[in-house]
């Protein structure tokens, strides 16, 4: 088994295609235990918020047993201009998550600048980060 690259679901091997988000896979090796950074995207498939969020506790769960220290959240930002309903709901899980000591620490996209105290733990830790700078329609999560 891999992992896809897109949502890091579980597929077989020899798959092109993730039978989950439907994305086209490079056919690189990932998702192999003790990678350090996995991208899930809450947004592939046009979930509701409950579907994201049951979706978003399974990939914690499953990335925290393979060893994962870092997940970027794909959860978009909404067409309202003031943040989507699954992105606001993530970020209260999140909040929730930190609260109960079951993640180290959640930075929002845009708090994800070296100018911010959390922003620059994270930047300093993990430079291939840099690219998604203030980005509001993803969430980091260290575990």
């Amino acid at each position: 088994m891999k992992l896809c690259e897109i949502c890091g679901n579980p597929i077989p091997e020899n798959s092109r295609q993730c039978p989950y988000c439907q994305q086209l896979q490079s056919g690189e090796k990932k998702g192999h235990p003790g990678e350090s950074i996995r991208t899930i995207n809450l947004e592939a498939g046009k979930p509701t918020v409950e579907e994201a969020l049951i979706r978003l506790e399974r990939e914690l769960n499953f990335a925290k047993s393979a060893g994962v220290l870092l997940i970027r959240i794909i959860h978009g930002y909404g067409s309202s201009g003031v943040g989507g309903d699954i992105r606001n709901a993530c970020q209260r899980y999140l909040r929730e998550a930190y609260q109960k000591g079951n993640i180290k620490r959640f930075i929002p996209g845009e708090l994800l600048r070296i100018s911010t105290k959390q922003g620059h733990v994270i930047l300093t830790r993990y430079p291939e980060l840099k690219n998604d700078k203030k980005n509001r329609g993803i969430t980091i999560i260290e575990l």
